[in-house]
């Protein structure tokens, strides 16, 4: 009997997991505040809650549970070591 080489696949069907284009729901991100009277063009470092690419908006949650818009194109993920 020869031997198969069975690892990452589901009945001989190779599988791979797939990656997200977009941001990541729930992962820590800093993004430029818009859409405020005060402090637009600020950094803001918070939770992704939800994401508008048509409008080219997004919604982080700071520390303190406030939402805050930001644009969509300026998100950077924060990784810290």
């Amino acid at each position: 009997m020869s031997e198969q080489n069975i690892k990452g696949s589901w009945k001989g069907i190779k599988t791979s997991p797939s990656i997200p284009e977009g941001p990541i729901l729930g992962m820590i991100y800093q993004g430029v505040k818009t859409r405020a009277r005060i402090g637009s063009g600020m950094n803001i470092v918070g939770m992704l809650i939800e994401v508008f690419p048509n409008e080219g908006d997004a919604i982080l949650r700071d520390k303190e549970n406030f939402p805050h818009c930001v644009d969509y194109k300026s998100l950077k993920i924060v990784i810290n070591n």
